[in-house]
């Protein structure tokens, strides 16, 4: 698919990865093709899927 326009295509990653004391931290990022400007960062020690919607959510809007 082409970004031929801002918010026409997204992409999502996740990370994972821990901090000194060995805890887990998460981290998913998006970006927007056409504009390459981030539309989500979160980075929290759990990433659930309702905090992952409310944020596409509130990004979509």
């Amino acid at each position: 698919m082409e970004a031929d326009a801002p918010k026409v295509v997204w992409s999502i990653d996740f990370q994972f990865d821990s901090t000194i004391d060995g805890k887990a931290i998460k981290i998913a990022s998006g970006v927007d093709a056409h504009t390459k400007q981030s539309v989500i960062n979160i980075v929290e020690r759990s990433i659930d899927a309702p905090r992952l919607v409310r944020e596409l959510e509130r990004a979509f809007a």
